[in-house]
């Protein structure tokens, strides 16, 4: 006996029926509908969600007398999603809706979300609030409304009076989507609506005004605000002009039933987004996030002021996050100390801060890190040490929970701004007796030079870590250059780029002196080329110079080890000749995977870096994390301030 395919569909179950359906994806669901009648009517049967595109093609159909389907071919459908696609100039849109299929009576009760939308954005004749007057009568069990058809509402006063009118005789209404920040002038309307729980404004380049945060505080059921970007607006001033903007939003205070209110504020040149979450009408947690770029500090303090100004603030905070934070040379002379001062002032407030990320530039004042660092409490540091160069390093930025012992971290809302004060300073460490505990004894941190000669160091040991490199390298006296000249030579795996680094007494001189020592190394390149004149250079034995003063050296990337050879051999000579009874050069053969000798120099001091700052080698492990961090942003500015590599 063969079951036929309608039969075992109808004898399906809801919850097995439910199972193919949801085992089928959507490119599938819209091939088995097209295969056959039964699957269709399964299909059509089973579907929760619907969505429709009305074309003007549908309106001619219309007028022949073939009319839209009927809403009882999807009888479990309560989500409709409508898309009006109608080209610019090609009539009216919004009177497209007549179409749909819940227009006959008692066909919209099944509905309870619709979403209406443009496929693509155009102006349109003014009918908005009479569409949704329209659309309310059929669709009598509706919870969300979702009105996306930008430019189509008229804003007239008496239109959106009505409008809210309509939208109130909804007596299971919920949430409520509407464009442009105009419909929010007559909102207050909508207070009588007692099932609203949800309200949100989507626009672009509109203005807050009075009339719309009035409206907005008569909403004393709403437990969801969004609204979209506005500028920060003015403070007042003496003349008795009244706030505008944002500024007039949060001094407004907010109904007791608001739980979260999600408003984007737009500064001169960057923008933020504030999501706020209250009980009461008080504050409890603050986010404040960049849409799309880092936020500057000196718009930081602007909503700062922005919180401690309104009187949703109450003395104490719960949260306070920001997503990342730039500190550049702008920001930090923008922010001010009075800036600095209203920032303490609510930390001070916050039971916990959390900062996901800060982005030092290259420029930034190293005082002002420093002294702003603790404050912020971040998760992570981000270094930035060119900024024409994607050299950054990140590095995480631990706190402890205890106030007593805080050997990498800040506790507490009040730590200390000061370099050299505040929790940062009161490490707590072994002794050196490895008896107890007891303050860490003082000691003098690594300069960026040992960082430097640290990286080099690696890079000749073929990237073995500190503890190996004095095995992993080689050091013997060239015969050839006497007392003059001492060559440390590495190796490592074939096709990598050959460095030289040509560093001393020698090189020191040149560079205190104010002579050029990239001059000099054209003069070693042409006698390089001169003594191998069958060589394969392609006419440079030397690509890329690298001057390194905090290590009196030059860092040269070669063309190849016979080049690199031929260089430091005329090197050797020109020291031997300056002083030959006297060691003023030092040469060390290295190798790296990059043909820059700057970021090859980068790439080997990230990982001693990242030793440094976990306190595991180069003496990071005798430093407090205030000390690590000061190392580490000087290194930052020793790195930014090295001269520009160039060609040879």
């Amino acid at each position: 006996m063969h079951a036929r395919l309608p039969d075992v569909l109808r004898c399906l179950g809801s919850q097995a029926a439910d199972s193919v359906f949801d085992s089928l994806g959507k490119r599938s669901l819209a091939a088995a509908r097209l295969s056959c009648r039964a699957l269709r009517n399964f299909i059509d049967s089973s579907a929760t969600r619907l969505a429709i595109t009305v074309r003007a093609a549908d309106r001619q159909r219309w007028e022949g007398g073939q009319l839209p389907p009927s809403m009882t071919r999807w009888p479990r459908c309560r989500r409709l999603t409508v898309l009006v696609d109608v080209a610019e100039g090609a009539g009216d849109g919004g009177a497209m809706l007549a179409l749909l299929p819940f227009v006959e009576p008692a066909a919209g009760r099944q509905i309870e979300t619709l979403s209406l939308n443009w496929r693509t954005i155009h102006s349109s004749a003014t009918i908005g609030e009479g569409l949704v007057c329209m659309l309310v009568p059929m669709l009598p069990n509706l919870r969300e409304l979702d009105f996306m058809l930008q430019r189509c509402m008229s804003f007239d006063p008496f239109k959106q009076q009505l409008m809210y009118a309509a939208l109130t005789a909804l007596p299971h209404l919920e949430r409520l989507t509407l464009p442009g920040s105009r419909s929010t002038e007559r909102v207050g309307a909508l207070a009588a609506c007692t099932s609203l729980r949800r309200l949100k404004i989507v626009c672009y380049g509109e203005t807050l005004t009075a009339a719309s945060i009035s409206g907005l505080m008569c909403l004393q059921q709403l437990e969801e605000l969004e609204l979209p970007s506005y500028q920060l607006g003015a403070d007042g001033d003496g003349s008795g002009a009244a706030p505008s903007g944002v500024r007039a939003l949060l001094r407004a205070g907010f109904p007791p039933s608001l739980q979260q209110l999600k408003v984007g504020v737009i500064f001169d040149y960057n923008s933020a987004l504030l999501n706020l979450q209250l009980h009461g009408g008080v504050l409890r947690h603050v986010s404040i996030s960049g849409p799309s770029e880092l936020l500057q500090l000196d718009d930081l303090a602007a909503l700062v002021q922005l919180l401690l100004d309104s009187p949703a603030m109450g003395p104490t905070l719960g949260l306070l996050s920001f997503e990342c934070i730039e500190m550049s040379e702008e920001g930090l002379a923008g922010l001010q100390q009075a800036g600095q001062a209203q920032l303490r002032k609510l930390l001070q407030r916050c039971t916990k801060v959390e900062t996901e990320g800060v982005w030092i530039t290259s420029a930034a004042p190293f005082a002002a890190v420093v002294e702003l660092l603790p404050l912020l409490r971040p998760d992570d540091i981000t270094l930035q040490f060119r900024d024409d160069q994607a050299l950054t390093f990140d590095m995480p930025f631990r706190s402890t929970s205890s106030t007593s012992e805080t050997p990498t971290g800040i506790s507490g809302p009040t730590a200390g701004m000061g370099a050299g004060a505040g929790p940062l300073d009161a490490a707590v460490l072994p002794t050196s007796d490895g008896e107890g505990l007891g303050p860490q004894q003082p000691c003098t941190p690594p300069g960026p030079a040992d960082l430097l000669r640290a990286a080099l160091e690696r890079i000749a040991a073929g990237g073995a870590p500190s503890s190996q490199q004095q095995a992993a390298s080689s050091s013997s006296s060239s015969t050839e250059g006497g007392a003059a000249v001492e060559v440390t030579g590495s190796s490592c795996a074939p096709g990598a780029r050959h460095l030289l680094l040509l560093h001393g007494p020698f090189v020191a001189m040149m560079i205190k002196s104010g002579l050029a020592p990239t001059e000099w190394v054209r003069c070693l390149a042409a006698q390089a080329k001169a003594a191998a004149p069958d060589n394969d250079w392609t006419g440079a034995p030397v690509l890329l110079c690298q001057v390194l003063p905090p290590v009196a050296g030059v860092l040269l990337s070669c063309y190849s080890a016979d080049a690199a050879a031929a260089v430091a051999a005329a090197a050797g000579s020109a020291a031997e000749a300056a002083a030959p009874a006297v060691p003023l050069l030092e040469v060390m053969h290295l190798r790296s995977t990059s043909i820059s000798a700057t970021v090859a120099l980068f790439n080997a001091l990230t990982p001693v870096m990242t030793a440094f700052w976990e306190g595991t080698a180069h003496g990071g492990e005798r430093c407090t994390q205030h000390e690590r961090l000061q190392c580490l942003l000087a290194m930052r500015n020793e790195f930014s301030a090295l001269p520009e590599e160039t060609g040879v």
